[in-house]
């Protein structure tokens, strides 16, 4: 059976991620579609808008066929090491292709992964500048090219990954396609995560931005965490408190006694699997399987 992989956060799921998912199927003809998805916080860190389960749950039901969530412990880490990640765990399932979404889709990312061997250790040796700063300035000198848009950083972790691992998957970047991943209003039917969530903490119109499925969830549910953080701080203020530095003692005194924390402590070292339940498209069936 041929199947392709997304690694996804769907913070939250809306119509770029379906056209991401339709483009994915279309290019190789792929028979299943699997995601590797951050869980309950983004790689920043960030506790995420809606908890994974609905996720999960949107993501399926727009025609993603099977769930893997990427551990915290992965799910959190810089860009390299997140697509190392997610990579590993696609390569595990025998997933054969990887779809993904970058900003220059035409650039060769094996030259770029391959000019790092020539990077010199006197080129990080301006302590006033930034790693990734110094980094650039030696892959410029090498390829010409700067690695600085969000997702030809990923771009450029997943052929690293692939190259150093040894992975056999076949990589497929695509044009990103509508506003850019940092953009923060919404204009038209394909908006940025970012807008987005601007628009939901603000109050503002996102239903023309995402399935119907998504919407419904943002306007009547909300994070697990948001929901506990509720009954302390009053209804509809948990999830705005979330997205404040403020909140973080809040947040680690609350994970203790949650069962998304309790999850996270105890089983951090599984995959939960979700699929569709064969009759009911509202309900999902979660297993854990032992990673090694």
């Amino acid at each position: 059976m041929h199947a392709v992989g997304l690694v996804t956060e769907y913070n939250p799921f809306h119509n770029g991620h379906r056209y991401h998912l339709s483009q994915a199927r279309e290019l190789t003809h792929a028979e299943v579609v699997v995601a590797v998805m951050s869980g309950n916080f983004t790689q920043r860190g960030e506790p995420t808008l809606l908890d994974k389960w609905q996720r999960a749950q949107a993501a399926l039901t727009n025609g993603v066929d099977l769930v893997v969530e990427l551990p915290i412990f992965m799910a959190v880490q810089p860009a390299h090491r997140f697509a190392a990640g997610a990579l590993e765990l696609l390569a595990a399932l025998g997933v054969d292709d990887v779809v993904f979404g970058a900003e220059h889709p035409k650039w060769d990312f094996k030259q770029l992964v391959a000019a790092e061997q020539n990077f010199t250790a006197s080129g990080f040796s301006q302590y006033n500048a930034t790693f990734a700063t110094q980094f650039n300035e030696q892959l410029k000198d090498q390829t010409g090219l700067s690695l600085t848009d969000p997702n030809d950083i990923l771009s450029f972790g997943y052929y690293k990954a692939q190259i150093n691992e040894r992975l056999p998957l076949r990589l497929h970047p695509i044009q990103r396609r509508g506003s850019q991943y940092h953009d923060e209003r919404i204009e038209g039917k394909i908006a940025s995560a970012s807008a987005i969530r601007q628009a939901v903490l603000e109050h503002g119109d996102f239903k023309q931005a995402v399935p119907v499925q998504t919407a419904q969830q943002l306007l009547l549910g909300g994070h697990i965490l948001g929901n506990a953080l509720d009954d302390q701080v009053g209804i509809g203020g948990g999830l705005e408190l979330l997205h404040q530095d403020a909140a973080h003692d809040i947040i680690s005194s609350f994970l203790s006694h949650l069962a998304a924390g309790d999850l996270l402590v105890q089983r951090g070292g599984q995959l939960v699997l979700m699929t569709l339940s064969a009759g009911n498209a509202g309900s999902i069936h979660q297993s854990g399987v032992a990673l090694r």
